[in-house]
């Protein structure tokens, strides 16, 4: 009888050791449906903000195969929920982008991410955005590739170089026009002394024509008529030294039109970068003026 009492002690012992962990299992269960609940909350919430951004976004992992993605991202690569798993390499994507398996594997290797504008089979611009994503611990899950799209950038884009090539072409038809309308002869000339441009008066005074002015090299025009040395060394000493010249009397006899009697003025035109040298030389031709005249204005 003494026997089966403390059998009976150490079974109700047991029972209540046993009711004891079921209540520790009952709280463990409910803290852990609680972080259940919890993390799908945050699953939702995380998802719901990736649908809504518009924004197409594929993550892969370290094998580079597809773990998930945005809605966006269907046209572009045209996944389905069943391509998860699948290898990026397998899905046929509508980007002019025959390298993204490789850009992919790269950025996985070298841990380094890479940023591009890319373009669609139809014509729609992106910009690509493919980095390495790890957890917390820093340990690597894979790549997490971006792609916004930039159409209404492009388009900006577009437009302000046509408005500014617009802008251009009238500043150099304005420019154009008032050297058109001067009395003188001018030439511009780059740093190589190549004629660049010549006005109506110059061609109209020396009876030339475009074709055989421009892009050639002052001295050699009229098979070197132009080459006077003092003329040279004055053009060389603007360049180098930026000393304009004015007053510069030339008399010479051009096959063709006869004797000439000229005053050249030069002048360097430095732009912003001041590398970049052009020299406006301006003919007058006087051979019809009266010699004092030509005595006064010596």
């Amino acid at each position: 009888n003494e026997e089966l009492q403390s059998t009976n002690e150490e079974l109700e012992s047991s029972r209540e050791e046993l009711q004891s962990l079921n209540e520790e299992l009952n709280t463990v269960n409910s803290e852990l449906h609680g972080k259940m609940e919890q993390l799908g909350e945050a699953y939702n919430a995380i998802n719901t903000v990736l649908n809504s951004t518009r924004i197409a976004i594929v993550f892969l992992d370290t094998e580079l195969r597809i773990r998930r993605f945005t809605p966006e991202a269907t046209q572009l690569l045209n996944l389905i929920d069943s391509d998860a798993g699948r290898p990026i390499e397998h899905i046929s994507h509508n980007l002019e982008y025959p390298h993204l398996t490789e850009k992919a594997r790269q950025v996985l290797k070298t841990l380094s991410g890479i940023d591009e504008e890319v373009c669609t089979k139809d014509g729609h611009w992106y910009r690509m955005r493919i980095m390495v994503y790890h957890t917390e611990e820093h340990i690597i899950e894979g790549v997490v590739m971006t792609l916004v799209n930039i159409d209404a950038q492009k388009q900006a884009q577009k437009e302000l170089k046509e408005m500014s090539e617009s802008a251009l072409s009238a500043a150099r038809q304005f420019a154009d026009d008032i050297v058109d309308t001067v009395r003188e002869s001018l030439l511009v000339l780059d740093s190589g002394m190549r004629v660049i441009r010549a006005n109506r008066s110059f061609y109209d005074t020396f009876k030339n024509t475009s074709d055989k002015t421009e892009g050639k090299r002052i001295f050699e025009l009229e098979n070197g008529q132009w080459d006077i040395p003092e003329l040279r060394r004055l053009l060389h000493e603007l360049i180098e030294s930026n000393r304009s010249f004015e007053g510069y009397r030339v008399e010479h006899r051009f096959p063709g039109i006869g004797f000439k009697r000229m005053v050249l003025n030069g002048r360097a035109l430095r732009g912003v970068d001041s590398r970049q040298v052009r020299i406006l030389l301006a003919i007058e031709d006087i051979t019809q003026m009266p010699a004092p005249f030509q005595e006064e204005n010596t």
